[in-house]
């Protein structure tokens, strides 16, 4: 079917529907000494060809619909001529209603539209913060330069980003607030609860992944470093807990075992003589620090 034929059949028969329209609300309502109720004071003409135009605009929005749907036929059959005819005609009768409704639902779906694209830059722009964050927080723990009131403002931005489902499970985002905490804060308590509740939020996801073992690496090494600090009363507690993360870590990554022996932090050093600690990382290892060729331990991002 040709534009012009398919816009001419639109138009006739949309604005036939509006009249046959018209014709029936001025029956239903009927006349009055004012004339009839139904034209609201409007003169009948203006009236008819007013719900002729209403006719026309419902026939399009009709048409519209079939074109989106997909039903729309090209070929111009008797079948096809009568189906738009009729679709067309029964849309013009009901144009005044249609296009109010067409009109809202297409205003709906750009509202909902603009919705997405707004949540979506949010969340782009949210997603570049936390990297921009990451990054500066790395470089600062890599230099040593530590500014406790930028130091505060990563931890404060990194807590609101691992609050988002996106960055939950994110390796590097919990490592560096870990080690923001623990480095430069020395808030080892704090630092612990970020990569339990990561290796929490992994174990629900059914990971059981080397960033879960590098997590429970770095809680037992965080744990190690916080036996220095607390009273001889409260250090048996937490060498077992200690123990217990480096274990878990070492049965998921068994390179974890020797890189224990021989961490740059030494982090380690108080457990060297420890029998349990031994049966971990392999009692035929030597409790010296090697010097060249020693494992490197599980990064901290």
């Amino acid at each position: 079917m040709h534009y012009w034929q398919a816009l001419t059949l639109v138009i006739i028969s949309g604005l036939g529907g509006g009249f046959i329209s018209a014709v029936a609300s001025l029956l239903q309502t009927g006349r009055t000494k004012d004339g009839y109720e139904a034209a609201k004071g409007v003169s009948l003409r203006t009236f008819v060809w007013g719900r002729g135009v209403l006719g026309i605009g419902g026939a399009f929005a009709v048409m519209l619909a079939i074109i989106v749907a997909g039903r729309y036929k090209d070929e111009a059959t008797a079948v096809n001529l009568l189906f738009l005819t009729s679709v067309c005609l029964v849309a013009g009768f009901i144009g005044e209603r249609l296009l109010t409704a067409v009109a809202k639902k297409v205003e709906d779906q750009i509202a909902a539209v603009d919705k997405k694209v707004d949540e979506k830059n949010q969340e782009t722009q949210e997603y570049v913060k936390v990297q921009t964050t990451i990054l500066q927080a790395l470089q600062s723990l890599n230099t040593g330069e530590y500014d406790q009131t930028i130091i505060s403002q990563y931890i404060k931005d990194l807590e609101s980003g691992r609050q988002n489902s996106r960055f939950r499970l994110d390796r590097t985002l919990n490592m560096v607030l870990a080690r923001l905490y623990a480095d430069v804060k020395q808030d080892y308590d704090k630092a612990i609860a970020v990569l339990r509740e990561f290796v929490k939020e992994k174990g629900k996801q059914g990971q059981n992944d080397v960033n879960v073992s590098d997590a429970l690496y770095n809680i037992a090494s965080y744990l190690a470093r916080k036996i220095k600090t607390v009273p001889a009363g409260a250090k048996e507690e937490l060498r077992k807990q200690a123990l217990d993360a480096l274990t878990q870590s070492v049965k998921i990554a068994p390179q974890n075992a020797k890189a224990a022996m021989h961490d740059p932090n030494q982090d380690f050093e108080i457990f060297y003589d420890d029998p349990d600690f031994k049966k971990i990382v392999d009692p035929g290892i030597s409790t010296e620090p090697k010097k060249t060729d020693d494992p490197k331990p599980p990064t901290s991002a």
